[in-house]
């Protein structure tokens, strides 16, 4: 089975754009192939781990604030290392300036 983690600043419920969109229909459609999805999302919500959207698990980082539209997050680093160590593929759905930054700190 293929792990493949999916990456962006937001995700269902908090927002319904385009790339979660995206996210979700690569997720559910590629679970026919094998393909195992995790998403990674930043949540005004706070840190909520292990959500599951159809066959997704969903993991929800605390967004602690936000500079030009871009939310950042303190707990993401952990979550993100510990993924990242699970997965096969990282997807990184920009544009996400935090996800960059946390992609090469790690």
């Amino acid at each position: 089975m293929l792990k493949v983690l999916h990456f962006y600043k937001t995700y269902y419920p908090d927002t319904f754009g385009g790339i979660e969109q995206v996210i979700y229909q690569l997720s559910e459609s590629g679970s026919a192939y094998g393909v195992c999805p995790t998403i990674l999302t930043l949540s005004k919500r706070g840190d909520i781990d292990n959500v599951h959207i159809g066959v997704q698990r969903v993991f929800y980082s605390k967004a602690n604030f936000e500079i030009a539209s871009t939310p950042f997050s303190l707990s993401c680093i952990r979550k993100f290392k510990k993924l990242a160590q699970e997965a096969d593929i990282i997807h990184y759905h920009y544009p996400f300036p935090f996800m960059d930054m946390l992609h090469f700190m790690l």
